[in-house]
């Protein structure tokens, strides 16, 4: 095969991969918040939070719906620091011990998305839901905190890597510049498990934080960095994995920021806040297994290829052309 039919393979390739992932947000794992605060025995606030980065999704277009029916006395919509959307509501309920009062949202279809559900009664006792389309109606009465409502913090940390372009990318760059030496992977996505599991830790404890724009810009800086191995063709798989390791640590220490952003956009439950935070960070570490068990798979076949010298630079060139589209964009 010459060389020009291997460039141009290259360079088609990266340019589909470039198209399908710059056609997704570095961050597309945002749901929707709802906080149902009970201020009195009969009144409620409703805060909306959402994300402006989550294109066509009106602020407007989801709404609540109290059963009995509770009479709302006003609505605020303003625009807030890190590109999130508030709405506030405020509702007076009747008292009706005999039926309580319980509570759907309504517009979920229009959306295609989940929307995270906290009801936070007069005594601060907390309940989580995730909510989407075939959700039962929910009851307002106190209850303790939901073991369900937890554990679905690890579908959701499965949900944030899998959905979340920027650290798929980054996964997928790390499994092909391994070149397939299962030691040398092993190496790196410990390295990259070890520190962003260290800085998603912390910024939910609140020990550091900083703002979601550089650290999204850090990413997609980090993504574009591997991208020149993968295009060089470098085979890190013959250099000593203590020469390489350090760089994928401080790299995964940026995309631990990037999880934690995720989850502090949600809340975690105060009265169960250790185990939402660890249940999320598993499903983070299960997701990624996912991609680097596809990715193992993918690299596979591709050895047994005649001439498969082509495919790095390829997914390389898509990978970097992606990363630098958003670093970029993130910038400016």
């Amino acid at each position: 095969m010459t060389c020009s039919i291997v460039l141009r393979r290259a360079c088609l390739l990266g340019l589909l991969l470039f198209q399908f992932a710059s056609s997704s947000s570095a961050h597309t794992m945002a749901p929707v918040l709802t906080t149902i605060t009970q201020q009195t025995e009969s009144d409620y606030k409703v805060l909306w939070s959402f994300s402006r980065n989550q294109g066509a999704i009106d602020p407007r277009s989801l709404s609540i719906q109290f059963t009995p029916e509770c009479s709302m006395s006003g609505s605020t919509l303003t625009s807030v620091e890190d590109n999130r959307w508030l709405r506030e509501e405020h509702y007076q309920c009747e008292l009706n011990e005999s039926k309580p009062h319980s509570v759907e949202i309504e517009g979920l279809r229009s959306i295609e998305r989940s929307v995270v559900l906290r009801i936070v009664d007069k005594k601060n006792a907390e309940q989580i839901h995730f909510i989407n389309e075939y959700s039962e109606p929910l009851a307002l009465v106190p209850e303790k905190a939901s073991q369900k409502g937890v554990y679905q913090y690890l579908v959701m940390g499965v949900e944030h890597i899998l959905g979340g372009a920027d650290h798929l990318l980054f996964v997928l760059a790390i499994c092909f510049l391994a070149g397939g030496v299962l030691r040398t992977l092993i190496g790196l996505i410990t390295a990259f498990t070890i520190a962003h599991s260290i800085t998603l830790s912390a910024a939910a404890l609140g020990w550091v934080h900083i703002p979601s724009r550089p650290v999204e810009s850090l990413i997609a800086f980090s993504i574009a960095l591997l991208a020149v191995d993968l295009v060089k063709n470098k085979d890190i798989s013959l250099i000593r994995i203590v020469d390489y390791w350090p760089i994928v640590f401080i790299f995964g220490l940026f995309h631990g920021l990037g999880f934690a952003g995720a989850i502090l956009e949600i809340g975690l439950p105060q009265d169960t806040f250790l185990l939402a935070l660890l249940t999320f960070n598993l499903g983070v570490e299960i997701g990624q297994l996912c991609i680097v068990a596809v990715c193992v798979f993918l690299i596979h076949i591709l050895n047994k290829m005649k001439e498969p010298g082509w495919f790095n630079p390829a997914v390389g060139l898509g990978v970097g052309c992606t990363a630098g589209f958003w670093f970029v964009s993130l910038i400016f």
